[in-house]
């Protein structure tokens, strides 16, 4: 479920924000700090799963994104990653900064 979590996430990104690889070419970056998995019923190899993913929740620096996993429309499990906003200082390490205003909007848009 992580696999297709993560790809849900990176697609939510690009499509309103911008795409991971220029978020880190830019010096930024948005690394998974914690993750949990509810894995309500086994999944099969060859399943035809539906994802559903949304926001879960926002912090000045940090946000939740949540992956729930169907099977003809029953719930196998949901997956949540806590990503935290972060910004290359002039050492090259990363430090944890506010959400920029631009990404907030896409995260809280009402």
């Amino acid at each position: 479920m992580f696999r297709w979590h993560e790809y849900n996430m990176s697609e939510w990104l690009a499509e309103r924000f911008t795409p991971l690889r220029h978020l880190l070419e830019s010096g930024h970056g948005l690394p998974v700090v914690s993750c949990s998995a509810d894995y309500g019923k086994p999944i099969l190899q060859d399943d035809v799963l539906e994802l559903e993913s949304w926001v879960s929740g926002v912090s000045r620096s940090s946000f939740l994104f949540s992956t729930n996993v169907l099977r003809d429309a029953v719930h196998m499990g949901t997956v949540t990653t806590r990503h935290v906003w972060t910004e290359r200082d002039i050492s090259g390490a990363f430090q944890s900064k506010p959400l920029p205003e631009a990404l907030q909007r896409e995260l809280n848009p009402l």
